[in-house]
């Protein structure tokens, strides 16, 4: 197990270069001429001065040949120099640090639910297999499954608008936001709902948690509705398996068949298909974020890539690469604790 934890941990610097050099090539593509315009704030100024761009263009190394760009930038962030943004007007270093806690608290928030969601859901639909109780939660499984997360999300927007006049944006409240930024307000680790607690603000809390709710429904709904159609499907085919039918021939209730026989080694693929979840749930965050203008450094990542800020959006795949590979590992781990049959080496 420690070999290959170690092996695995090897491979990240791998990973994260692969990643970061496939970003970066893909925005250093553009040219330095469409570049250099994520550097200016008026692009008039580029017409009226035109040695303005050549200064910037040369100060900024935009028409370097890619590897040199490449290891530049690579170089640096080692070095602990992560660049300005101009997205957000801040180290970029401070600007991920001030926004990955939203981003986190979004993510973890969703896959808890997602996961007692479709757990639940999911066993109850096997243990009623044929009938037409699970007919329907199939069937509405299959819709919230097909549903795309930014087709999910406008629906999810429309009818909350429409049907409760509700419009919540971005974290909190107006009044919430001024707690935060008033003198009593304490920042231990720039995420609304710890902090709120730490500070003993109830109502900053609830409000943080209000304001999650449109954009982790969803994912729950669309991410849910995945980990039903699995368990489900999971639940199934452990329960035609040779030491079922030798439970029920004791005597055994079926309750007690599914919960102490069969969920156990139903949970085995769940395992996978839970982190494999969390993982994409990083990756969707960045359309849900930009939808419901959610400070997180999906929003920042959006916002850079339209304004063609190539050193923040190859930073945030930087950190967002690293969470990937961790939770890869971690999800590996799990599974040969659900799975004693199963030795990584």
């Amino acid at each position: 197990m420690l070999a290959y934890i170690i092996r695995r941990l090897l491979f990240i610097p791998l990973i994260i270069f692969g990643v970061t050099l496939l970003a970066f090539s893909m925005i250093w593509s553009l040219g330095p001429q469409t570049l250099v315009m994520s550097y200016v704030t008026n692009p008039r100024v580029l017409q009226i001065v035109p040695e303005t761009e050549e200064r910037l263009i040369e100060k900024y190394g935009l028409d370097d040949p890619l590897p040199i760009a490449y290891f530049k930038w690579l170089r640096n962030l080692v070095k602990g120099d992560w660049g300005y943004s101009f997205t957000t007007r801040d180290f970029i270093y401070n600007s991920i640090i001030e926004r990955l806690p939203k981003t986190l608290e979004l993510v973890l928030f969703s896959i808890v639910f997602i996961i007692l969601l479709g757990i639940t859901v999911g066993t109850t639909a096997a243990r009623r297999y044929g009938t037409v109780s699970d007919d329907i939660i199939n069937a509405v499984s299959v819709v919230g499954w097909s549903i795309p997360e930014f087709i999910m999300g406008l629906i999810i927007f429309v009818v909350v608008l429409n049907v409760f006049h509700w419009f919540p944006k971005g974290p909190v409240s107006p009044e919430s936001y001024y707690i935060i930024k008033s003198p009593e307000w304490n920042t231990y680790t720039n995420s609304v709902i710890i902090d709120s607690i730490l500070n003993f603000k109830p109502k900053v809390l609830l409000d943080g948690l209000i304001n999650l709710i449109e954009p982790a429904l969803t994912l729950v709904v669309m991410w849910g509705a995945y980990v039903i159609r699995m368990t489900r499907a999971s639940i199934i085919e452990v329960m035609h398996n040779d030491y079922i039918r030798t439970a029920r021939s004791k005597g055994l209730k079926e309750s007690k068949v599914l919960k102490k026989h069969a969920r156990r080694n139903a949970l085995i693929p769940i395992t996978t298909v839970s982190g494999n979840v969390l993982v994409q749930l990083i990756g969707g965050v960045v359309v849900v974020e930009a939808l419901f203008d959610r400070p997180g450094i999906g929003n920042m990542m959006v916002t850079a890539g339209r304004q063609l800020d190539h050193i923040t959006v190859v930073s945030c795949a930087f950190v967002l690469c690293i969470f990937v590979v961790v939770i890869n590992i971690i999800v590996d781990i799990v599974y040969s604790y659900f799975d004693p049959r199963v030795r990584l080496y």
